[in-house]
């Protein structure tokens, strides 16, 4: 199948080379549906670097061409095994660098020069000091992709379609630039949004240390809550202006939790059966660690894809 002329194409990152059946046959479930929701073509993308391959070439043959031609047999070897309508031939792109960064950055670059529709990746779930040592190459593409990310992580729960997703927000700019890119990645595939907002219930111990420390006048928590669920209420509005504009379906639902909010918002995904959940991710500047820790939260605890669109 050739590439389409479109420069809209869900980019697949792929290794032939990662040993994890989960991964790819997660990946494989939500391209699927991916594809025949919202009618683009997949495109698998890999990015080798002379580290990651045992080149048995001739050496005549300029370094690039050995490293380039290696990774596609590998990459057309696994792809046999899962094709499907929609699935276009690999891209291999060669990074001289063996740097984590140098290989994400490589891949953002090419995303974004293409336009992609999103980048789908594989996470392995990794969590402790083991993970941190050795880096995340999703992680270390969402510091430096500019389009967006769907993640998937290897316990999930393909679901039967992908009609709704929820979309976590702390109303900032920045989240708000992001649920414009959202709505643009729900359009294609006719879903609603549930825009999801939750206020971390204050300590039991703030009122009445307020009240000594400021005196009688301060708000009591009742009287808290009430006043930010009003403000909340107007800072949705633009959200869902914005969802309309886009023709998107959005209901809004505001909560206070007193549990951690990667936990108040898996428990809202379960309770509206989204099939998915969005946000916008804060990052360090760091090159590993980089999620914060709602977005960790969510991958790791989480059984669905999660879209993440790197804060900026």
């Amino acid at each position: 199948m050739k590439k389409s002329s479109s420069k809209k194409r869900i980019l697949w990152s792929f290794n032939p080379f990662q040993n994890d059946p989960k991964v790819l046959k997660n990946a494989v479930a939500l391209l699927k549906l991916l594809s025949r929701q919202s009618g683009l073509q997949v495109e698998p993308v890999y990015v080798v670097s002379p580290a990651e391959v045992n080149v048995v070439l001739e050496f005549s043959v300029p370094a690039k061409d050995r490293y380039q031609a290696v990774a596609k047999l590998e990459c057309e070897k696994i792809l046999k095994k899962v094709q499907f309508p929609g699935l276009l031939p690999p891209t291999v792109l060669v990074e001289n660098q063996v740097r984590l960064s140098a290989s994400a950055k490589a891949l953002a670059a090419y995303a974004q020069k293409g336009g992609a529709y999103a980048i789908v990746i594989g996470t392995h779930g990794k969590s402790g000091l083991g993970r941190v040592l050795l880096g995340s190459f999703a992680e270390t593409l969402l510091y430096h992709a500019k389009n967006p990310v769907l993640l998937v992580n290897p316990h999930l729960r393909t679901p039967a379609s992908l009609k709704h997703f929820l979309f976590a927000s702390d109303f900032s700019a920045a989240s708000r630039r992001a649920f414009g890119e959202f709505c643009a990645f729900l359009k294609p595939l006719k879903a609603k949004a549930t825009l999801y907002h939750v206020v971390p219930k204050p300590f039991p111990w703030a009122s009445p240390a307020t009240a000594y420390l400021l005196g009688t006048q301060t708000l009591t928590e009742a009287q808290y809550l009430r006043e930010v669920a009003r403000e909340n209420l107007d800072k949705a509005e633009e959200f869902q202006k914005a969802a309309k504009k886009a023709g998107v379906p959005c209901e809004v639902r505001l909560e206070t939790s007193d549990e951690d909010v990667a936990a108040a918002i898996l428990k809202r995904v379960k309770g509206l059966k989204a099939d998915g959940v969005g946000l916008a991710a804060q990052t360090g500047r760091w090159e590993t660690a980089l999620l914060g820790s709602t977005s960790r939260g969510l991958l790791r605890e989480g059984r669905i894809p999660v879209w993440v669109l790197r804060a900026s």
